[in-house]
């Protein structure tokens, strides 16, 4: 009997486990997300190249409309131009967003920040 429950403590730990790292990867994912979009309202029209392509939005989910408003309305904010980006979901990115404005990228990706921190055996 003693087995048994010690089977079933640590199950309960690994389940545990297992929804917490799924909770804060949401966390991380949704804040990578914001700090990207942040990052495109506070740009200033100086700092990004000026395009007539299109803009798009990567990210590993789909992003709410709140998110997805808030994008367009900075990145005519920032173009003074009525572009509507494009969305894709990849999810090798891991979470967070990655904003691609024709040759530059904005890259908030836990994938990038991994890269970044030298984790990841890429460049």
């Amino acid at each position: 009997m003693g087995l048994t429950v010690f089977l079933k403590v640590i199950l309960a730990q690994i389940v545990s486990a297992a929804i917490i790292i799924y909770i804060l990867k949401r966390v991380l994912d949704n804040n990578l997300i914001e700090l990207a979009i942040r990052r495109l309202e506070l740009s200033k029209p100086s700092e990004i190249k000026r395009t007539t392509g299109q803009v798009t939005i990567v990210s590993s989910h789909n992003l709410s409309l709140p998110q997805r408003d808030r994008i367009t309305v900075a990145v005519h904010k920032l173009l003074g131009t009525d572009v509507h980006p494009e969305y894709m979901i990849n999810k090798e990115i891991m979470g967070g967003a990655i904003l691609l404005l024709q040759e530059e990228a904005v890259d908030f990706s836990i994938r990038g920040r991994l890269r970044q921190a030298g984790m990841l055996g890429i460049k």
